[in-house]
């Protein structure tokens, strides 16, 4: 009994005081895993002696002057943190010094960002094995004022939450994915008021949620193994497509799912072999064509820098580490449009 509560105490002790170790330092950008580099990646010195780190989840700002992303920063629990790089002076700084894990960070404005984490909630699990807390779920959404210092707790609740992305709007808001035992529901919540209301509900569980620069939200679901995709506008706007469109069924293979509103496709990732396919696929022809192809078969994910046809933000995994990469792609223009039989 004795060893217990003396077990306990400790853990108390080291969970209250994981915050305070954390070095509230500005991080130069050789120690970040970003890269400009195309070709040969781990040949770029803005990765040097950092090959531990793991980087993940992209986002540009609406401006498309900054990106988004976090690292689990090298050590015993591999804590992840936020990071934003600025474009125009390459420069990076860590602007997140919490517990626990992070997922889907995203810019508001420019100095206002969200992100899920379990933070608070992994305060509550009395346990140092990371397995056990991997098992957890409990993610929350926050909102972090960097200007002022400030974070607020958008949800508190027992559910699992996630899959942020921004509106655009005159108030500020996002679209979320809060996950029940039963049902997957898309949450539009307004961060002036805090505000927040379902705007859709499936029994199916949601995988994907993209939010294009229409304000289109495009939802990937598992639906017996396939992914079935939905078009949906937000509130009373009206889509480019008849709302709630569903295209066929698409293959577990398929993933990273975009609506471009300016060409009317779906684009999306495959992997093939030891290769991933950047596709496009056309809802009225029903067709798909080959728009850039990696050599490299895990490619995790494509972001695309609004109003920039060739600019974009991508992840790579080699040697079991994930790397931002951020450049530009030479798409492919003549490729002709493959029938798809589905």
């Amino acid at each position: 009994m004795v060893i217990s509560l003396i077990s306990f105490f400790f853990l108390q002790f080291f969970l209250s005081s994981c915050q305070s170790k954390i070095p509230k330092v500005a991080m130069p950008p050789k120690e970040i895993a970003m890269t400009t580099s195309l070709n040969s990646p781990a040949a770029s010195p803005s990765i040097e002696n950092i090959f531990e780190w793991n980087c993940d989840e992209p986002s540009f700002s609406d401006t498309g002057e900054q990106v988004i992303f976090w690292c689990s920063m090298p050590g015993f629990l591999k804590q992840q943190q936020v990071f934003i790089k600025d474009l125009s002076t390459a420069k990076v700084r860590q602007v997140t010094f919490v517990n626990g894990r992070i997922t889907g960070p995203i810019m508001v404005k420019q100095d206002i960002i969200v992100f899920s984490s379990d933070t608070d909630k992994i305060k509550e699990i009395l346990t140092l094995d990371t397995h056990d807390l991997e098992k957890e779920n409990n993610f929350e959404l926050y909102m972090y004022n960097l200007s002022k210092d400030e974070m607020i707790r958008l949800t508190n609740d027992s559910l699992a939450e996630g899959k942020i992305n921004f509106i655009n709007h005159i108030d500020p808001k996002i679209v979320y994915v809060k996950t029940t035992n039963k049902k997957s529901e898309l949450i539009l919540k307004n961060l002036q008021n805090l505000n927040e209301k379902t705007i859709y509900s499936t029994d199916f569980p949601i995988l994907e949620l993209r939010v294009n620069t229409s304000n289109q939200v495009l939802i990937t679901e598992n639906f017996n193994g396939k992914k079935m995709i939905k078009l949906r506008p937000i509130e009373n706007q009206k889509s480019s497509l008849e709302a709630d469109s569903t295209w066929p069924l698409f293959e577990a293979t398929q993933y990273n799912f975009y609506f471009n509103s300016n060409t009317n496709s779906l684009e999306y990732l495959e992997k093939k072999g030891n290769k991933t396919f950047f596709k496009s696929y056309n809802f009225s022809e029903k067709c798909e064509t080959d728009l850039f192809i990696f050599q490299n078969e895990n490619v995790s994910l494509l972001q695309r820098l609004a109003n920039d046809s060739t600019t974009f933000a991508w992840v790579e995994r080699t040697n079991g580490i994930k790397k931002i990469n951020l450049g530009s792609l030479s798409l492919n223009s003549n490729t002709s449009c493959q029938r798809v039989n589905q």
